[in-house]
């Protein structure tokens, strides 16, 4: 199973993409792990960003993507750029894209830490990962 995780973070996509099962996975081209939206609404540079993310999902056959779940409230629900990051990729994508929630993650990493061998050492990507390996089967 091929799948992707994006770490929303105001207008930025971190992404990792794996490929196989939670006992034996690689990442998908490390080189593609980063997208950034203009701040402005340029409508030129937003369909570039959907042709890219969407040529990407066809080439590797990705059939899930996991995004890091917003609080509806608070502190924690992320800014206008996020929501609008969340509603873009939503709308675009045509595989299903679940919330996966820090809670999530963070029994995962008691359960299931050392299955995860492939984890990049930035700080985003690594959540971009644990959020990929949530997806994985």
């Amino acid at each position: 199973m091929n799948v992707m995780g994006i770490n929303l973070k105001s207008n930025r996509l971190r992404i990792v993409s794996l490929s196989g099962d939670k006992n034996n996975h690689a990442r998908i081209e490390e080189s593609f792990h980063q997208l950034e939206f203009p701040k402005s609404n340029d409508i030129d540079q937003i369909h570039i960003i959907r042709e890219t993310i969407l040529a990407f999902i066809h080439r590797n056959n990705i059939e899930a993507i996991s995004i890091n779940g917003r609080a509806a409230t608070g502190p924690k629900s992320g800014g206008g750029l996020t929501f609008k990051t969340e509603g873009f990729l939503l709308g675009i994508t045509p595989v299903p894209i679940q919330n996966i929630f820090t809670a999530t993650v963070n029994a995962t990493n008691r359960k299931q830490q050392e299955l995860k061998t492939n984890q990049p050492k930035t700080k985003d990507l690594a959540k971009a990962y644990d959020l990929a390996f949530e997806a994985l089967q």
